[in-house]
């Protein structure tokens, strides 16, 4: 759906814009202890052919917030945990 409204009528795939659909998540939905998933859409025969599309689905996991390698993540994930601010970041 995201897709149809930044298309013109006759428009190309190739015209599409990068978008990001994100995810905020309280608890793990894969159970895998990831504080992030990202997704780009790949072909199952044959992982080297990408669809090209330029979207991107990132899905944050606040349970696994300990996990972050980057500060910035680790701090707003433990936000949204917890409720507190641990960060002086603005």
């Amino acid at each position: 759906m995201l897709d149809i409204g930044s298309l013109a009528r006759g428009a190309g795939y190739s015209d599409l814009k990068e978008s990001y659909v994100i995810f905020i998540c309280l608890s793990d939905p894969f159970g895998k202890n990831l504080p992030v998933y990202t997704f780009e859409r790949r072909c199952r025969e044959s992982a080297e052919v990408e669809l090209g599309d330029a979207t991107h689905h990132v899905m944050f996991n606040a349970a696994a917030y300990e996990n972050a390698a980057d500060p910035e993540i680790k701090a707003f994930l433990a936000f949204v945990k917890d409720n507190k601010a641990e960060s002086d970041w603005k």
